[in-house]
């Protein structure tokens, strides 16, 4: 546990995915809370996100709902047609895939409520090419 403490206290920043996974898991949210506390008395960044507002969390420790709200919340939405066909044409570019418009926005359009999921519909369109 002190190997844990001091990896974690020794970052500049801290980026926590889906904090929902700390809910009702008692002895996680504690430590985490110690973590969070001397990142935060450190003057460290802390980046934490999540599907929903802390407030709806339900068996979060109160400790630590009352510390993520007096943080900047940023509502992301699903993005738009055209960003989603901006993330089509610069996954397909990463990996080197010749992607007609046509079949951008034809993905674009039907590919609507998740990053992953359109990146993980270029990914099998590439493999499906190199067979």
């Amino acid at each position: 546990m002190a190997e844990l403490h001091d990896k974690y206290r020794s970052c500049d920043v801290l980026l926590v995915d889906d904090v929902h996974v700390l809910c009702g898991k008692p002895a996680t949210q504690e430590e985490f809370l110690r973590i969070f506390d001397a990142m935060y008395t450190a003057g460290k960044q802390i980046v934490i996100s999540g599907s929903e507002e802390t407030r709806g969390l339900e068996h979060l420790y109160d400790g630590l709902k009352s510390r993520f709200e007096k943080a900047i919340f940023a509502d992301i939405q699903t993005p738009d047609f055209e960003a989603r066909a901006g993330i089509i044409r610069h996954k397909a570019a990463r990996v080197h895939f010749d992607i007609t418009d046509t079949m951008v926005k034809r993905m674009a359009a039907h590919l609507t409520e998740d990053v992953r999921l359109i990146e993980g519909a270029v990914n099998k369109l590439d493999f499906s090419r190199r067979l």
